[in-house]
């Protein structure tokens, strides 16, 4: 529901800025905002590009920094895993092979994901993802109660 919350506000939103006016000081707000996802329910790209979006940055851009910043996380977050799973994928356990065609999967997912949100975004439809997050979000809820 806090990142439909988000989504909402920054869909009535209108960012002028373009890279040539990014600063420092935005990158570390969003970039802090990026560690909310921590938080369960918080969706790390609806943070960061809601952020970007409030601070006054083009959506475009927006969508596109916060998938570039989140290279990071996904390679640190894929070798706490390898090293959490070594033993099982040297004893063949896990397939090695089914994990490399995974993130190939998850990897071109991704970027078809990014286009078809920038597609949206320059409808300014970013109201639509905040609908489905929070119909997902009521819908875990009672899931749960």
């Amino acid at each position: 529901l806090v990142t439909a919350a988000m989504l909402v506000a920054a869909d009535y939103r209108h960012g002028t800025k373009g890279l040539r006016q990014f600063t420092m000081v935005m990158a570390v707000i969003i970039g802090l905002l990026q560690g909310l996802a921590i938080l369960p329910g918080i969706s790390r790209s609806g943070a960061t590009i809601c952020a970007a979006i409030l601070l006054g940055l083009r959506t475009r851009w927006a969508i596109e920094f916060s998938f570039l910043i989140s290279i990071p996380a996904i390679l640190g977050g894929a070798l706490i895993q390898f090293i959490k799973n070594f033993d099982s994928l040297m004893n063949g356990t896990l397939s090695l092979s089914y994990a490399i065609i995974g993130m190939i999967s998850a990897f071109v997912i991704g970027i078809l994901a990014l286009k078809c949100l920038i597609r949206f975004s320059k409808r300014r439809k970013l109201k639509y993802f905040a609908a489905y997050c929070a119909v997902a979000a009521m819908i875990t809820l009672v899931s749960f109660l």
